[in-house]
């Protein structure tokens, strides 16, 4: 499996940006970083591994680069020799580091992650165990390897795209409570606001009238203050 392929999980709300907002947004940017920060510590990982000299002769007949496989490696009808599943066993058990790495770090991103990590590691194993009895061609073990890599694609897909509801509807709901909120705040400025105005009417009321009259000739003028 090609290293920067492992990690294909990526999750986000809409309109997720650096200057993320609400909590939804910033934990779809989280996963996203985590996801993409423990891919590249995996595909390190891996690579260091494939690179060996001591499995050089393995590439030939077994395919490690990547989801589509050629046709020859899909059809080759030999098994391994005894010589090839002692390698397959050393290149096992340092795979494993790997895993575990990759794991850890699915830990960090999101618990359907590390579900689907498990399920296709799982599912790998079989043929593994297959493979190493001798019970399958290198055509059948690429296969069923190949068969594994698409049942995770599917269930990384899957689960994205649950996160991502989940999350966009996290999102809506805080959008929503930060309405409600300002408009209470709105409501709450209003009320004071009628307060100060009734308090100015109130004072107004309470305020000293007098009438002050002047009379020229025989009319009065009279005016209130």
């Amino acid at each position: 499996m090609r290293p920067s392929l492992l990690y294909v999980f990526l999750v986000c709300v809409a309109g997720c940006t650096s200057g993320c907002s609400t909590g939804a947004q910033i934990e779809g940017a989280r996963m996203i970083n985590a996801n993409k920060e423990k891919g590249d510590q995996v595909s390190a990982c891996l690579g260091e591994v494939y690179s060996k000299p001591d499995y050089a002769h393995l590439e030939t007949k077994l395919y490690l680069k990547g989801f589509q496989f050629p046709l020859q490696y899909l059809t080759d009808p030999s098994k391994p020799n005894k010589p090839e599943i002692t390698d397959l066993y050393k290149l096992y058990n340092e795979l494993q580091s790997c895993r575990k790495m990759a794991l850890d770090g699915a830990a960090t991103v999101h618990p359907l992650l590390v579900a689907a990590l498990v399920d296709y590691y799982s599912e790998e194993d079989r043929s593994w165990i297959d493979a190493v009895k001798g019970n399958l061609t290198w055509g059948n073990f690429n296969e069923a390897r190949r068969s594994a890599m698409n049942q995770f694609q599917d269930r990384t897909t899957q689960a994205n795209m649950q996160v991502g509801a989940q999350l966009q509807n996290q999102h809506q709901f805080e959008l929503q409570q930060r309405q409600q909120a300002v408009a209470a705040m709105q409501q709450w400025a209003y009320q004071q606001k009628q307060f100060y105005q009734n308090q100015q009417a109130i004072n107004a009321l309470n305020r000293p009238r007098t009438i002050n009259c002047n009379y020229y000739g025989d009319t009065a003028t009279c005016n209130s203050n």
